[in-house]
């Protein structure tokens, strides 16, 4: 990002919200108070300068030399700062990072999105459909490293971090009908949001009828499954499974909404004593600049009937699991 300089002399107040624009484009150093005292303006250009190799301010200088100095650090900084970001490499297993070469470095950590309530083989179960799954907490940060650094990666079903800088947490899987937690974020200079929560299932049937499908997920998720029927007397109609919500899109890496693409378990139809349809599942992840990320997976849809005879039962579609656990990496364009 490029920071333009100050065309005339500025009021005290601008020339505080201009170094704290610097800051914002700078990692580790902590933006200035409203309206700080003349010395500590100095101390915190000086602190700047030094984050970008410029020359320091001497003692108590004059407004103009101020001015001069923060148009100074505009310049250096926008010429650190990178134009744009290049993929370089992605994780979803525990590793080593090494920086290739000193640089500006683009860092997404991503914790795995919660698989949907995946009930449909378990022929005693209910006739409502799974809970859809919550997606994990998502943290990104610019950061400089110099040729040969070394950060620990992990990912595990559970958490993905990276090295003591990120640290993402997995969605839960959820409860019959009801999602789990979303997984949480911390760490990032960038970015720290947590999880978006799946879709509900339906508990709800009828006797005589149609069930109700699924909830969507949100954010552009997956498309709630779609309901039986019931014959009447007979058998009771399956719900829908909750569809997976779909990651949060600040990630350049995450799908377009795909609502119409993929579609949570279907409930069982006691008509016809056909099958749900099982739920649409995510495509593999590629590990290069094509990767495509989506979001939690899809519940699985209810049964037809009721809990004995057995031989009355006809099964939901099966859900799906969700995305995994990632770190993506990307150097400065």
């Amino acid at each position: 990002m490029s920071i333009e300089t100050f065309i005339s002399a500025p009021s005290f107040t601008q020339l505080c919200d201009k170094v704290n624009e610097i800051i914002g484009e700078l990692s580790g150093i902590v933006r200035l108070d409203s309206a700080p005292f003349v010395s500590a303006l100095i101390e915190k250009i000086n602190e700047c300068a030094a984050a970008v190799q410029v020359e320091p301010l001497s003692a108590s200088p004059a407004r103009t030399q101020l001015l001069d100095k923060v148009n100074e650090l505009a310049e250096a900084v926008s010429a650190v700062t990178p134009a744009g970001w290049i993929f370089y490499q992605a994780f979803i297993q525990n590793s080593t990072f090494v920086a290739p070469a000193d640089g500006n470095y683009r860092v997404w950590c991503i914790g795995k999105c919660a698989d949907g309530v995946n009930d449909a083989l378990r022929i005693t179960t209910s006739v409502w459909g799974g809970a859809g799954g919550g997606t994990g907490g998502m943290s990104c940060s610019e950061l400089y490293f110099n040729a040969g650094d070394e950060v620990a990666i992990t990912v595990t079903d559970k958490i993905s971090s990276f090295g003591s800088y990120m640290t993402c947490t997995a969605g839960e899987v959820g409860l019959s009908e009801t999602p789990g937690e979303v997984g949480t974020a911390s760490g990032g200079n960038v970015y720290n949001l947590d999880g978006i929560v799946g879709g509900d299932g339906v508990y709800y049937y009828q006797t005589d009828g149609p069930s109700y499908p699924g909830s969507d997920g949100l954010n552009g998720g997956m498309k709630g499954g779609e309901p039986g029927w019931s014959k009447p007397g007979l058998r009771r109609s399956g719900g829908g499974g909750g569809g997976g919500s779909r990651l949060h899109d600040v990630c350049p890496y995450v799908s377009p909404p795909y609502t119409d693409l993929y579609q949570a378990g279907c409930g069982g139809d006691g008509r016809t004593s056909t099958v749900g349809a099982d739920g649409t599942p995510y495509p593999d992840l590629v590990l290069s600049a094509d990767i495509q990320l989506f979001g939690g997976g899809g519940g699985s849809g209810g049964h037809s009937g009721s809990p004995m005879p057995i031989s009355l039962l006809t099964r939901g579609g099966q859900g799906t699991t969700g995305t995994p656990g990632v770190i993506i990496i990307e150097r400065s364009a």
